[in-house]
């Protein structure tokens, strides 16, 4: 089995798709496949972006016996990060009707209905997860503060804050999550400056064991900028994109782009691409990000390379989406593939978010982040991210000039039916109407911004900062470009 998921990921290496379906299939084929052997396969599959053959191995696995609550939990989780919680969603409600008091499986239907915005469902469940844990799950507490309005919810506001004394005396990270939730709670009831203390006690949590390396950030972004030399005229691919280009958004997590790309998604030409990381699976095969500036692009598309890398994408997204054409792509690391993205995609509009730093930063530090952002448990290391963020926007503006569409947040949510047209017509696309209505879609939605993206445009998170500004002094000192 380890042999053969080497065989499949030097295929997906070689950009040889075929090849990676073929073998993939020959192994599905087995009937003797065991617990480990499928969801191995199932979770290579979802890492090289093979997300069919990732469903088709995991519901494989679940069907095994789908009323083993860690199987289901296990399985079902795994096609939520595939894209196919509406899959997941019918396996849950087929085990509760069996087991109705498991809080794993309560936890996670409340998790996954809230990603499908069905909050209704979701709310009913966590609470459910939560009486059936003794109010212990510090992850549910996360979830559930989410979608709750703590500052009209006083019995919940009082269980919350009874349970601090249960996690207080945590000294990992498995008690963080508690903390954010009892730090929005507070946010909820316009205590900023002692949900702050809470923020804070969740970071300290989260630091430990886990050390975000500036030094190492900012030498990335060094050597990628090194690697566009504004003086180096970038290639663009001579093909054509099948359907209608990607539009791609950049911008700080916490910035707005799930907003911008849940609006651009209701229109009739665009499909919601959330951040599935398409370029970093389409571009793997030409090698590591960093070592393809605009002299390597150039010498890829002497030999096709790149056509083969933007068809790659097309696979990819219509796999995950059902659908490649008109995809709004706004994954997280997308600031660093501006120069690929640019010269793979040269009908791509690109857009670039930016909002008030301190309101960013501040939205930053009192969110838990699933994975990754090391920098957002500590104001300095907030502004060392930033100032990294800000020099690598500040190349790419010199380098790719009017291929970059500036949006501000701030004219956004406070001009909507101004700055949407306008940002459609720099992308060539017409306005039309019901765009303002986009948090009535149901396309499932896996960021931090879950929850807010299923409300109108709100203008109260303008300005967000302000209540905390003296609590931020760490960032003020340390980040470049205050305004």
């Amino acid at each position: 089995m380890e042999e053969k998921i080497k065989e499949i990921m030097s295929a997906a290496s070689a950009g040889d798709r075929k090849a990676v379906e073929s073998l993939f299939g020959g192994l599905l084929n087995q009937k003797s496949l065991g617990d480990k052997e499928l969801f191995g396969a199932a979770r290579a599959a979802k890492v090289i972006g093979e997300f069919s053959i990732a469903e088709q191995a995991i519901c494989r696995f679940i069907d095994e016996n789908p009323l083993e609550s860690l199987r289901v939990v296990h399985g079902c989780a795994l096609l939520g990060e595939c894209g196919r919680a509406e899959i997941a969603a019918e396996y849950l409600e087929n085990l509760l009707k069996k087991k109705s008091s498991d809080p794993s499986i309560l936890h996670i239907s409340g998790t996954l209905y809230q990603q499908l915005g069905r909050l209704d469902l979701s709310e009913m469940y966590l609470r459910s997860a939560l009486e059936a844990t003794g109010f212990r799950s510090a992850p549910t507490w996360l979830t559930l503060s989410a979608q709750v309005d703590f500052s009209s919810d006083e019995s919940l506001f009082a269980r919350l804050l009874s349970c601090e004394p249960k996690f207080s005396g945590l000294r990992d990270a498995s008690g963080a999550p508690y903390f954010y939730a009892l730090g929005k709670a507070l946010c909820d009831r316009g205590q900023e400056d002692t949900a702050f203390d809470k923020f804070s006690v969740g970071a300290e949590l989260l630091r430990r064991g886990r050390v975000f390396n500036a030094a190492a950030e900012k030498n990335y972004a060094d050597r990628l900028i090194a690697n566009f030399p504004c003086e180096e005229k970038l290639v663009a691919c001579g093909r054509s994109y099948v359907g209608r280009s990607p539009i791609f958004i950049v911008g700080l997590p916490r910035s707005g782009t799930t907003l911008l790309e849940k609006i651009f998604s209701a229109h009739s030409l665009l499909s919601s691409g959330g951040e599935f990381g398409g370029v970093g699976l389409a571009t793997a095969h030409l090698g590591k990000a960093i070592d393809i500036g605009a002299k390597k692009l150039s010498e890829l598309n002497s030999c096709s390379g790149l056509d083969g890398a933007q068809e790659i994408y097309a696979q990819i997204a219509k796999k995950r989406f059902g659908e490649s054409s008109g995809i709004v792509d706004k994954s997280i690391n997308n600031v660093f593939y501006l120069g690929m993205i640019a010269s793979i995609f040269p009908e791509s509009p690109i857009i670039v978010l930016k909002r008030n730093a301190m309101d960013v930063a501040w939205s930053c530090y009192r969110t838990c982040f699933s994975q990754g952002m090391l920098w957002s448990n500590s104001m300095e290391h907030i502004a060392s991210h930033f100032n990294i963020y800000d020099s690598l926007i500040r190349h790419w503006k010199a380098y790719l000039g009017n291929r970059l569409v500036e949006v501000e947040y701030e004219e956004l949510v406070g001009n909507p039916k101004m700055e949407i047209p306008r940002v459609l017509s720099k992308c060539g696309l017409a306005a039309e109407g019901g765009l303002l209505d986009f948090y009535r879609n149901k396309s499932v939605e896996v960021t931090s911004s879950a929850v807010q993206v299923r409300n109108p445009i709100y203008t109260s998170s303008v300005s967000a900062s302000k209540p905390v500004a003296h609590r931020m002094t760490g960032f003020m000192r340390s980040y470049k470009n205050i305004s």
